[in-house]
C-alpha cells in the first residue's frame, strides 16, 4: 500500500464522513465500526470477513483498522487474496500493522515501518490456503505491553498467529471504533473484468472480549462509483443488521 489509514480514521473521529483516498486506482472504500462497551475496557477485538468471489490476483486488500485509548495511535488487520499457487490452489495473504512509532515487531513475521514510513510496525509475511465462500475471524488482543493479531478460518477451524508487537506504557485498551475498507492498490485500472474482476466481500459486525460486547458495522453510505469508471455501478453495496457486503468490479464476460 502506498498511503497510510491512520489519516483516514483522524477523519473518522472529527467528522464522522467517509473519506475517499486519491491515492490508488479507485476511492477506497469505507465503513465505520463501533463496538458497544458502554464504558468497558476493550481488551480484545474480533472482525470476521467472507470472501465470496475474487480473483486471484495481488490488487485488493479487505481490512479492519482499528485505534487505541490512552495516547492514541492505530493499526490494522485484514487479508490480501493472492496468485495461485502452481497447483491451482488459492491462497491469501494476511496483514497486521501498527503506525504508532514506538511500536516494536515482536515475532518473525514482523518487521520495523509500515506504508512506507520507518516508524511502525508491520506483519505481512504469512501466507494462508482458503477457498471462496469461507468466513476469516481476525482477532486483535492487547495484553499488557503486547499487541497480538490472528486468523482463525472458521470453515476448516485452522488458526495462525499473524504477528506480535509491542507499544509503550502510555497505551491503554482498544479503542471501540474505527473503520473498515476495502482498497487496491496496483494502480489504476481497466473498466473491465481484466482490469478489474469482480469481487464480492461481506464485512460482519465485529465484537469485543471474547464476544461478550457486541457491535455494528455501517454502510458505505451512499451509491459508490469509482473515479475511474463513472456512472458504470462498478461498486454496489447490501447493508443489514449482520454487517455490509460489498461487490465492485466486473464479472467475466459469457463466452456465448
Amino acid at each position: 500500500m502506498k498511503h497510510s489509514k491512520k489519516n483516514i480514521a483522524k477523519t473518522y473521529l472529527l467528522s464522522a464522513i467517509i473519506l475517499f483516498s486519491t491515492s490508488t486506482f479507485a476511492d477506497t472504500i469505507n465503513m465505520f465500526w463501533k463496538i458497544n462497551n458502554n464504558n468497558k475496557k476493550i481488551n480484545n477485538l474480533t472482525f470476521r470477513i467472507k470472501i465470496n468471489e475474487s480473483a486471484p490476483h495481488d490488487q485488493f486488500f479487505f481490512s479492519n483498522q482499528f485505534s487505541f485509548t490512552g495516547n492514541g495511535g492505530d493499526g490494522y488487520i485484514g487479508i490480501q487474496p493472492r496468485e495461485n499457487l502452481s497447483n491451482g490452489k488459492r491462497v491469501y495473504r494476511v496483514l497486521f500493522s501498527s503506525f504508532r512509532a514506538d511500536s516494536k515487531p515482536r515475532h518473525k513475521n514482523c518487521y520495523q515501518g509500515a506504508d512506507g514510513s520507518p516508524n511502525g510496525t508491520t506483519c505481512s509475511q504469512l501466507i494462508i490456503p482458503g477457498e471462496l465462500g469461507e468466513i476469516y475471524s481476525f482477532r486483535v488482543d492487547k495484553f499488557n505491553n503486547e499487541v497480538t493479531g490472528t486468523v482463525t478460518n472458521e470453515t476448516t477451524g485452522r488458526k495462525d498467529i499473524i504477528g506480535k508487537w509491542t507499544v509503550s506504557d502510555s497505551v491503554d485498551s482498544l479503542k471501540n471504533n474505527n473503520v473498515s475498507w476495502v482498497e487496491g492498490y496496483t494502480g489504476k485500472p481497466k473498466c473491465d473484468y481484466n482490469g478489474w474482476p469482480y469481487y464480492e466481500v461481506e464485512f460482519f459486525n465485529p465484537s469485543a472480549n471474547d464476544e461478550k460486547l457486541n457491535g455494528t458495522m455501517s454502510g458505505i453510505q451512499k451509491n459508490y462509483d469509482s473515479k475511474w469508471c463513472p456512472n458504470m455501478r462498478a461498486v454496489k453495496s447490501i447493508h443489514d443488521n449482520t454487517g455490509t457486503l460489498i461487490k465492485g468490479g466486473f464479472k467475466k464476460p459469457s463466452n456465448k
